[in-house]
């Protein structure tokens, strides 16, 4: 990407080639959400369930949205309670759904704020990861419906600003359930919006 046609490019450039590439992924991504949707909600969705370091996959996660998150002028944080090491999940579907959420976090956040990845300890079986953000909010009628098919969701007083058109989100539902967990919505206007998800810590959780 440093040059094009033997023409060292300059930082504008390189900002639009790395936009291209952002909204190149983000259209493979949905493509890729819609197709497996269908197989997530006929659980027909094939799964490659192992022990998964929660610092690698959180890691990876980031790095997809850093560019993106850079260009916005968000700050990326993230926060692993001491002692989470290991998660019970398939890898590849659980980065999808956090960089869905890392994603919505980033547009919808306001310049110069921080959207973050905590992961806790829910009890002796089960983690949280949660993805927060600074960003408008959403209102509280709407924060089940955020995850139907096809919902979206205006901000309050924001001059109609769509937040989601819902399919993302609803395939991190669907994912997130296949994998033996449950997602949730935390939020309040003006103050940000939490996206949280729980995932099993062992196979024998996974089973419970």
């Amino acid at each position: 990407m440093q040059e094009i046609a033997g023409e060292t490019m300059d930082t504008t450039q390189k900002d639009l080639i790395q936009m291209c590439l952002i909204s190149c992924n983000r259209m493979l991504t949905l493509v890729n959400s819609l197709l497996d949707l269908a197989r997530l909600e006929g659980g027909r969705m094939p799964l490659q369930l192992s022990e998964v370091n929660v610092k690698e996959l959180v890691a990876s996660s980031l790095k997809q949205v850093t560019v993106w998150a850079g260009l916005n002028h968000v700050t990326l944080d993230c926060d692993l309670e001491a002692g989470v090491e290991m998660v019970y999940t398939d890898f590849g579907l659980t980065m999808r759904v956090l960089v869905n959420l890392l994603s919505n976090a980033i547009k919808f956040s306001r310049s110069e704020s921080v959207v973050a990845v905590r992961v806790t300890s829910l009890d002796t079986a089960m983690l949280t990861f949660s993805v927060i953000d600074q960003g408008r909010g959403i209102p509280k009628e709407w924060a089940d419906r955020v995850f139907d098919k096809f919902t979206q969701v205006e901000a309050h007083k924001t001059g109609g600003t769509v937040v989601g058109s819902g399919l993302g989100l609803t395939f991190c539902r669907q994912a997130v359930e296949s994998l033996g967990g449950r997602i949730w919505l935390e939020s309040k206007v003006d103050k940000g919006t939490t996206i949280a998800f729980t995932l099993p810590m062992s196979a024998q959780a996974n089973r419970a």
